[in-house]
């Protein structure tokens, strides 16, 4: 057994620079495993983080989950479902909001946005903590004509970077950008999307169809059982089993644990 001992110190001794280079192979090789457990580790608690801050959000859709097509819309919500889903116990306050497709033009350039119509107070209740100004305001109750940015419409989508005060056209009528929102790592729509007063995305969507609606609850420990019983209430308005979809952050959050 000295013997062995002393042949491999002595090949070792030797080849001095090929031992070193073995050596930090394997130091290499260890450190990238540990590093690639670290970030992985590190991202799922940063983004279950963000999320709990929205765990007493629920998100309704008019819609069932197909396998293989994600989410099929059926239709849109009533001012009967939202004043319902109001009445439901541990439920603190609903955010209705119009959502549609639409061209806005900036100093002759024209990109395709989805805009969302809400009630700044309403707004503000459900999102008020999440979402925040890069610069300028949010919207308020009496403003018209008036649209707040996600942070991708303001500095990414035109060849020239938008601020506050600026005015852009939407479907032909000039808005002025009130506010900027900083850029959202979770809800990435926030980013792509044009916020503006309901009354203005009922003139630009020509409808008042409620295509979205945001709940805040009491108690965060009975989020699944208010999700189930808005979306019994909801279908029993409209007669139709599985119309709407209440997701649910922990839903989101064990997701990302998965993953």
């Amino acid at each position: 057994m000295f013997d062995r001992f002393f042949l491999a110190y002595r090949n070792i001794s030797e080849r001095k620079t090929r031992s070193l280079m073995t050596l930090l192979g394997i130091a290499v090789g260890i450190a990238a495993i540990i590093a690639l457990m670290a970030v992985g580790y590190g991202m799922e608690h940063a983004i279950a983080g963000e999320l709990t801050k929205m765990a007493d959000v629920i998100h309704v859709v008019p819609g069932k989950i197909v396998p293989g097509r994600g989410l099929v819309e059926l239709g849109s919500f009533t001012e009967v479902d939202i004043r319902d889903v109001g009445r439901v116990r541990n439920v603190e306050s609903v955010a209705a909001m119009i959502v549609g497709g639409v061209g806005i033009e900036y100093r002759d350039e024209r990109i395709p946005v989805e805009i969302c119509g809400c009630n700044p107070q309403e707004l503000d209740e459900i999102y008020g903590e999440t979402f925040k100004l890069m610069e300028g305001r949010t919207l308020r109750a009496r403003d018209k004509k008036v649209c707040l940015l996600g942070y991708n419409i303001a500095n990414e989508y035109f060849e020239k970077e938008i601020n506050t005060h600026s005015h852009m056209t939407i479907e032909g009528t000039k808005y002025r950008v009130v506010g900027i929102l900083e850029k959202h790592a979770m809800f990435a729509e926030a980013n792509n999307r044009v916020y503006v007063p309901q009354n203005d995305a009922k003139d630009i969507l020509k409808t008042d169809d409620i295509s979205f609606m945001a709940v805040r609850i009491l108690d965060v420990s009975k989020t699944e059982e208010v999700s189930a019983e808005i979306e019994e209430v909801i279908d029993d308005n409209h007669n139709l089993d599985g119309f709407t979809q209440a997701l649910t952050i922990g839903g989101a959050i064990d997701q990302i644990k998965s993953i």
